[in-house]
């Protein structure tokens, strides 16, 4: 019984990769194509909010209360929503709608949760702050599909103009974030 599975999974493998060389399409793989190439657009669109999570602490003006370093730590985190019509759209041109368990997913979207852990330092003689942040979690494996987080990100801010009772606290800054999954 396991040979003639094998060899009818096979035969089915080889009719699925051959069917592109011969010019025959492979049946609904257009309609596949497009749903996910939809999917992925609709989905990336909530990573950049995601990547922003962590270094949002603070006021602008980077100053000193004592004359030593500034140093503070801390967890950050955060949810950016996937929008339903990602889900909905791929499961409809794959012909899963009603019938694979999505169909109840929350109005508001998919939560895509993040994290982060900062350290920022600043005050060394200058009004200056420089941070960092990491988060990470290892491969894990459900099944057939499989997850893995990485979110990194780096800043720096000087203080411009350190304000008073009519003016504004004005500091400017640079940073980096990097997110893969």
């Amino acid at each position: 019984m396991k040979k003639k599975i094998l060899a009818l999974a096979l035969v089915l493998s080889l009719g699925v990769a051959l069917a592109p060389a011969t010019g025959q399409e492979i049946p609904g793989l257009a309609d596949f194509e497009d749903g996910f190439k939809s999917f992925s657009e609709t989905f990336a669109n909530s990573l950049p909010m995601n990547s922003t999570i962590g270094l949002n602490w603070s006021d602008a003006y980077i100053g000193q209360l004592l004359p030593i370093p500034s140093f503070g730590v801390g967890i950050t985190t955060g949810v950016t929503m996937v929008p339903v019509a990602a889900f909905t759209d791929l499961l409809g041109d794959l012909g899963l709608g009603a019938t694979s368990g999505f169909d109840n997913l929350p109005a508001a979207g998919v939560p895509l949760p993040g994290y982060a852990f900062d350290a920022r330092l600043g005050g060394l003689l200058i009004p200056f702050d420089v941070g960092i942040k990491f988060g990470t979690m290892p491969k894990l494996d459900l099944g057939e599909v499989s997850a893995e987080y990485t979110n990194f990100g780096v800043d720096f801010r000087y203080a411009v103009l350190a304000g008073g009772v009519v003016l504004p606290k004005v500091s400017v800054g640079v940073g980096y974030n990097r997110l893969s999954g």
